[in-house]
């Protein structure tokens, strides 16, 4: 699978594929928004996507570079990798924008849409960082600082989702489903 999308002739039409589609829903875009709240939804997605995108990418440099530094082989296998990220992001983006279409006003969807974003835009900038620290032997600043924050937010989280889930009595759940 990977040689299909490493090979000269394959980007070629990977890329016009890829042109074509987002020419699509770029077109869809334009038509169909009508409210400014539907507006914002859209640019926050996209600019969420093109960030995780640009810091794919910077993870994939210093991956390459943090490998030749260990005297790694780069595969074919780490290019598709990065591929399939990308790939992935774009059929992630795909999906949001048309779950936004249908459900515009619901608060709760665009968190779900807005959240995975978020959290891989921490998981490669930590990753970048982790490139980085291999590297030249320390993390910069800011990564720590980051990967901090992160950690916080991560423990916050799971502490949330287990309160809720601890005070969430399944008898009564049931009761009142049926």
């Amino acid at each position: 699978m990977t040689k299909f999308f490493v090979a000269k002739n394959s980007l070629k039409l990977s890329s016009l594929l890829l042109s074509f589609s987002l020419t699509f829903i770029l077109e869809l875009i334009s038509e169909h928004v009508k409210s400014e709240e539907l507006g914002i939804s859209m640019i926050a997605l996209v600019g969420l996507c093109f960030i995780n995108l640009l810091l794919s990418s910077a993870d994939f440099v210093t991956g390459v570079i943090a490998a030749r530094g260990r005297k790694e082989i780069i595969t074919s296998k780490r290019i598709g990798n990065t591929i399939g990220k990308y790939l992935g992001l774009i059929l992630y983006l795909v999906l949001s924008i048309f779950l936004v279409f249908i459900l515009t006003a619901n608060y709760f969807v665009l968190a779900l849409l807005y959240g995975p974003l978020i959290l891989n835009i921490f998981k490669e900038f930590i990753s970048i960082g982790e490139n980085l620290k291999e590297r030249n032997a320390r993390k910069p600043y800011i990564f720590t600082v980051i990967d901090k924050v992160f950690e916080i937010m991560e423990k916050k989280f799971f502490k949330a989702v287990d309160k809720k889930v601890n005070s969430v009595d399944i008898d009564d759940y049931l009761n009142n489903k049926n």
